[in-house]
C-alpha cells in the first residue's frame, strides 16, 4: 500500500510513502514521515495499491483515527485552492497539533496496529437541513442574541473569536448554558486534542476557539458563529490566505449549519451580501429614545463647568450607583457671547 502525504510546505503535490504492513490507515489521518532529513507531520490525502521498494516507509501514525472525514478533507482542498495554499499547510493551520507519545497520542506503527482496529474515517456530517442564509447581527445586544439562539438550539455550537482573550470570555459565557470546551492556544495542546475528540464523539456540545478551530466537529443541527466578522485578525499572515468569514460561509452551505456573524461595523463584503439578499441583516430591536433637554448656558458656563440641571442629574446618577458618560466637544461650531448669546458671524459670508 502506498500513501500520498501532504506536508506543511509551499508545494502543491503530495509525497508518496510505503505503508507498513498491518497499518489500518485512511485518508484524513496524520502521520509522521521522513522528509529532507527530518521526521515531519503530514496529512494522508490518498491511498493506492502498490509496493515500490524505492519509497521510504512511514515512520509512525500521529492520529489513532482519521481527524478529517472525506467531505471535510475535500473542504480542506477547497480552502487550499481558494487561498493558493497547499493542502498540507492548510491542514496544519486549521487543526490542533497532534500529541506526542508522552501526551498520549502518536502511536508507533506496531502499537497502532495492535490497539486500533478502525480502518474507516469518521462518518461525514450529513446536512441537517437545507442551507440557510447567514444572519448578520448588528448593533447593541448582538452577543446576547447569539447566546439566546445557542440556548434554545438543539445541536452543537462552535463560536469562532478573533483572539484568545475573546475566546476565553465566550467560554465563560457558554459555560452557563452547558459544558464547553476550548480549541484555542489559551489551553495546552493535550486539552485541545481532547476537546476535538469530545466534539467528535458527542460528549461535548459547545466549543469556542480561534481560527485554528474552523474545522472542528459540530453536532447537527449545528450553529456556527463568527464574532466580529470585520476584524483583520480573522485573516492573519500565512497560509491559508483566506478570511475566516469566507470559510464559515462555505462550511455552513456545505453542511447545512446555521451561521451567525456579529459586527458593530460590518465589513463591505457582508454589507454587499445583506444588500443583495445573500444574507439577512438583523439589527438590534429599536429601544426607547432618550429624553433630551435643552439648557440655556448664557451666564452659566463662565462660572460653572456644568449647568445646574446637568450637575444635579450627574449627582443623582452617581448616588444611585449608575455610571455617567459626558461627551465634551473639543471644537466649537460657533463663537457666541456668554452674556447675551449673540453669535459672531463672518462679515463676508455671514457664516458663524
Amino acid at each position: 500500500m502506498i500513501a500520498d502525504v501532504a506536508f506543511d510546505a509551499p508545494v502543491t503535490h503530495p509525497f508518496s510513502y510505503r505503508v507498513p504492513e498491518g497499518w489500518p490507515l485512511a485518508p484524513g489521518q496524520r502521520v509522521l514521515a521522513p522528509l529532507r532529513g527530518a521526521v515531519r507531520v503530514g496529512m494522508v490525502v490518498a491511498l493506492r495499491e502498490g509496493d515500490d521498494a524505492r519509497l521510504k516507509l512511514l515512520h509512525r501514525v500521529a492520529d489513532p483515527a482519521p481527524i478529517l472525514s472525506p467531505t471535510r478533507l475535500d473542504f480542506v482542498r477547497w480552502i487550499a485552492a481558494e487561498s493558493l495554499s497547499s493542502v498540507g499547510s492548510t491542514s496544519a493551520a486549521l487543526l490542533p497539533p497532534p500529541l506526542t507519545d508522552s501526551q498520549g497520542g502518536g502511536l508507533a506503527g506496531d502499537a497502532f496496529a495492535r490497539n486500533d482496529t478502525r480502518t474507516a474515517p469518521p462518518a461525514s456530517p450529513p446536512p441537517s437541513r437545507p442551507a440557510q442564509r447567514p444572519a448578520l447581527l448588528i448593533g447593541a445586544g448582538r452577543e446576547q442574541r447569539v447566546l439566546d439562539h445557542i440556548e434554545v438550539a438543539k445541536g452543537g455550537a462552535l463560536v469562532i473569536a478573533a483572539d484568545v482573550d475573546a475566546a476565553a470570555r465566550w467560554a465563560q459565557r457558554l459555560a452557563k448554558l452547558d459544558r464547553v470546551v476550548r480549541l484555542d492556544s489559551g489551553v495546552d495542546e493535550a486539552a485541545r486534542a481532547q476537546a476535538w475528540r469530545q466534539l467528535a464523539d458527542g460528549s461535548a456540545r459547545l466549543a469556542t476557539g480561534t481560527r485554528s478551530a474552523l474545522l472542528a466537529p459540530v453536532a447537527p443541527p449545528g450553529t456556527l458563529v463568527l464574532l466580529d466578522e470585520h476584524e483583520v485578525a480573522h485573516k492573519p499572515p500565512g497560509p491559508p490566505r483566506i478570511h475566516s468569514r469566507e470559510v464559515v460561509l462555505e462550511r455552513a452551505t456545505r453542511e447545512g449549519l446555521t451561521l451567525l456573524l456579529t459586527s458593530a461595523t460590518p465589513s463591505a463584503e457582508m454589507w454587499w451580501r445583506a444588500g443583495s439578499g445573500r444574507a439577512d441583516a438583523a439589527p438590534a430591536p429599536p429601544g426607547p429614545w432618550p429624553s433630551v433637554s435643552l439648557a440655556d448656558t448664557r451666564a452659566v458656563l463662565r462660572r460653572e463647568p456644568l449647568t445646574p440641571a446637568l450637575a444635579r442629574a450627574v449627582r443623582e446618577a452617581l448616588a444611585a450607583g449608575r455610571r455617567v458618560f459626558l461627551a465634551v466637544s473639543r471644537l466649537t461650531s460657533a463663537l457666541a457671547c456668554d452674556e447675551c448669546g449673540a453669535v459672531v458671524r463672518c462679515a463676508e459670508c455671514a457664516l458663524a
